[in-house]
C-alpha cells in the first residue's frame, strides 16, 4: 500500500462537499483530522477539483493541525482552499516532554513557529496544553506556563489572530492508549476504575501525576494557568 492509499480519494470528498452545498446549503466544514494537508499532492488536487466544480470560495473551513507538520507551502494551500482557523494540540512548553510524547519532530520552537505562521496567514488559532503527564516534573510544567505567557504576548502584540485562544487540561489516561497502559502498569488504577474520573477537567483525581510533584505544586500550576487563560481568552470556565 502506498502512502496515498491512506487518504480518501479526492473525487469522493469533493462529491460530498458538492452535495452539502447544493442540497443542504452548508458553507462551512470542519476537518477534524490532524493529518489533513499532510499529503500536499492530495491537497493540491483537492483544491483543483473544488475550482473545477466552482466550489472554491463557496466554503470556509476549520482544520486540525499538528504543529510539527506546518510549513509555509501548506499555509498557502490552506489559505487558497478557504481555511479560516486551526485547532492545534501544542501539549507542552518543554522540549523533553514534547520529544517523549510526540517524537523528535515536536519542539517548543516548532510550536511557536506554527503559531506565528498562523498569524501571518490570518488563521485563527485554537490551541491546548496539558499538565500532569507521566514523568513530567514541576519545572517542566512551569515551562508550559511560560509558553502560555508567550502565547498571550504574541496575541496582544498583534502577531496572531485577535480571536485566537488557548486552553489547558489535566493529562487523562483514556482506555486503550499508552497512558492507560502506563497507569495500569504503575498501579495508579485498575480496570474497576470509575470511568467518570476520566476527564480532561478532573484535577482532583490526577491519575498520571509524577510522584515528585506535590498537591500544593499542582494546585499552584492550576491556579496560575487559569490566570493566563483569563488574560488570553478573556474568561475561564471552571469544570
Amino acid at each position: 500500500m502506498c502512502s496515498s492509499d491512506l487518504f480518501r480519494p479526492v473525487e469522493i470528498v469533493v462529491d460530498e462537499i458538492e452535495l452539502y452545498y447544493k442540497e443542504l446549503g452548508i458553507c462551512h466544514i470542519i476537518f477534524w483530522d490532524d493529518v489533513f494537508g499532510l499529503n500536499t499532492n492530495w491537497l493540491i488536487e483537492f483544491i483543483d477539483k473544488l475550482e473545477q466544480r466552482k466550489l472554491l470560495g463557496k466554503f470556509t473551513y476549520d482544520i486540525h493541525v499538528r504543529a510539527s507538520t506546518v510549513t509555509r507551502k501548506r499555509c498557502e494551500l490552506w489559505k487558497k482552499m478557504g481555511v479560516i482557523s486551526w485547532n492545534m494540540g501544542l501539549d507542552f512548553g518543554d522540549d523533553a516532554m514534547l520529544a517523549k510524547v510526540k517524537g523528535d519532530g515536536s519542539t517548543v520552537q516548532k510550536n511557536k513557529e506554527a503559531v506565528l505562521l498562523a498569524g501571518e496567514y490570518g488563521f485563527k488559532v485554537g490551541a491546548s496544553v496539558i499538565f500532569g503527564a507521566p514523568e513530567e516534573k514541576f519545572e517542566q510544567m512551569v515551562n508550559t506556563l511560560i509558553f502560555l505567557q508567550w502565547f498571550g504576548e504574541q496575541k496582544f502584540a498583534g502577531k496572531i489572530h485577535p480571536n485566537s485562544a488557548i486552553w489547558f487540561f489535566i493529562c487523562t489516561p483514556l482506555p486503550s492508549t499508552k497512558w492507560w497502559e502506563w497507569g495500569i502498569e504503575h498501579n495508579r488504577f485498575d480496570l474497576s476504575i470509575d470511568l467518570d474520573k476520566l476527564s480532561l477537567h478532573n484535577w482532583k483525581d490526577h491519575l498520571l501525576l509524577d510522584e515528585s510533584v506535590s498537591e500544593e505544586q499542582l494546585n499552584w500550576i492550576h491556579e496560575d494557568a487559569k490566570k493566563h487563560m483569563v488574560g488570553i481568552n478573556g474568561s475561564f470556565v471552571e469544570y
